[in-house]
This record gives structure tokens, sequence and C-alpha cells, in this order.
């Protein structure tokens, strides 16, 4: 299943994050959770940066994971995007392994984060 949450303010859309259930990531040197939720997508606009929208998006997810019986969240963080593996490392996200991000023909080196639940 698949779950979207947005954040909007006045009808202008804030951010957005996007959980799934039922996938997870292979590239892992740890053992694989048994029922983890994928952190597809969080994002905030660049004007609503810094107020506190993607800590609200988060804990939704976090919310829902649990609510869901999950045992772990992960997603993947772009290795040169130091700010994002910042927030998620203040939420007890750290890094699992090494992953190739595929766009088209191009190979972004980005880290599969994980937190147990």
């Amino acid at each position: 299943g698949t779950l979207v949450q947005l954040a909007e303010s006045d009808g202008k859309l804030l951010g957005y994050c996007l959980i799934v259930r039922g996938e997870q990531f292979e590239e892992r040197p740890l053992p694989h959770p048994a029922r983890p939720v994928i952190l597809s997508q969080l994002y905030c606009a660049p004007d609503a940066i810094g107020r506190g929208i993607g800590s609200h998006l988060m804990r939704w997810a976090l919310d829902e994971a649990r609510a869901w019986g999950a045992d772990a969240i992960q997603l993947s963080v772009y290795s040169e995007n130091h700010g994002a593996q910042k927030f998620y490392r203040r939420y007890g996200f750290d890094k699992g392994a090494d992953i190739d991000f595929w766009v088209g023909n191009h190979r972004d080196d980005e880290f599969l984060f994980e937190l147990r639940l």
C-alpha cells in the first residue's frame, strides 16, 4: 500500500511525503527487516524550508509506519545531500549501505538509510 501526506497553506503546496509498504531495498549488508516501510519521497518547497514542515511530515511517516506494524523505515538519500542526511539522522536513521540510483542512463551514488522501529 501507498500513502501520501500533503502540507498546504492557503491552497499552496508546501511539501509532501510518500510512504510505501511491502517493498524494500535489496542492497544492504545488514539483515533485511521483516516488515519495512519505504520512505519514498519527502520534499518541501524551497520557501517552506525551516518552517517545521519536514519535521511534521517525518512524524506522520513514523506514526503511519508504526500503525502498519513496520519494523523499519528505509530510504535512499543522495550521497552529496548532507543537509538531508543530517535531517534523517536527527530522527535516528543511520546509513546501512551504499546503493546505486539510476535516472535514465545516469547513476547516482546514494546511501540506504534505515531506522529500526
